[in-house]
């Protein structure tokens, strides 16, 4: 019998059609309308071999739990440390999914709900949660 793996995760993603790869880069960030239990970890993922150049170590930012709507500027994602250096300009020139994570919960049972997303600063347009800044909020810094 093997271990399990070290890391476990559970998530939804949103992925390009025929995984294909898109240029957000212009959006300057993302707006996220979600309601969930636990802080959710928000990765930008670019195709396999960019994947593979990086080690997995994928730009991400962690939203904490709660029922809103947020701005989240693409200067807020960083790596977590584990791989080599990649440029988040280049990576965001090559976007095949945007993926929402919960880690390292261990047997906990949790609700999320995923209302939308978009560029930065058009979810509010389309979405009825409360918005909240992650520039103004201490609680997300």
């Amino acid at each position: 019998m093997e271990n399990g793996y070290d890391f476990p995760y559970a998530g939804i993603g949103i992925i390009t059609q025929d995984n294909s790869t898109v240029d957000i880069s212009s959006w300057g960030g993302i707006c996220v309308s979600y309601e969930s239990d636990e802080q959710i970890n928000v990765a930008i993922h670019p195709d396999e071999a960019e994947q593979e150049k990086m080690q997995w170590d994928d730009y991400r930012f962690t939203v904490p739990a709660g029922s809103r709507t947020i701005d989240i500027p693409w200067s807020k994602f960083s790596q977590r440390g584990y791989g080599p250096s990649y440029s988040i300009t280049t990576l965001l020139t090559k976007v095949q999914s945007i993926v929402f994570a919960y880690q390292d919960l261990g047997m906990v049972s949790t609700h999320f709900n995923i209302v939308g997303v978009g560029k930065m600063g058009t979810c509010n347009e389309n979405y009825s949660l409360d918005r909240e800044s992650v520039k103004s909020s201490s609680s997300v810094e």
